[in-house]
C-alpha cells in the first residue's frame, strides 16, 4: 500500500493510518503547498491469518527444489552457481 494523503488529515486519524498499512506499507505525508513531507512506513508485521502455513510454504519450496532439480542440465550444481553469482 503506497498513498498520500494530506498531513492535516493524517493528524486526526494517525493510528488509524498506522493500524491499516501492511508490513512495509508507506504513506507520504504532504504539505498545504503540495509538498512531500514526511514518509510513514509501516515496521509491524501483518496478522497471522494473512501468512500462508509453515508446513504449505514447506511443502511448496520443496516440490520448487525438486522442479529445478530435475531440470537443472549444467555442470556444476544450482547452489554453486547461486553462490558465485552472489560474490
Amino acid at each position: 500500500m503506497s498513498e498520500a494523503m494530506p498531513i492535516d488529515a493524517a493528524r486526526n486519524s494517525l493510528e488509524d493510518i498506522i493500524n491499516r498499512l501492511p508490513l512495509g506499507g508507506t504513506v507520504t505525508l504532504v504539505g498545504p503547498q503540495g509538498s512531500p513531507m514526511a514518509l510513514l512506513v509501516s515496521l509491524r508485521a501483518a496478522p497471522a491469518v494473512c501468512r500462508p502455513e509453515p508446513s504449505d510454504l514447506d511443502a511448496r519450496l520443496d516440490a520448487l527444489a525438486d522442479r529445478v532439480s530435475r531440470a537443472w542440465t549444467g555442470k556444476r550444481s544450482a547452489s554453486f552457481v547461486l553462490s558465485e553469482m552472489r560474490r
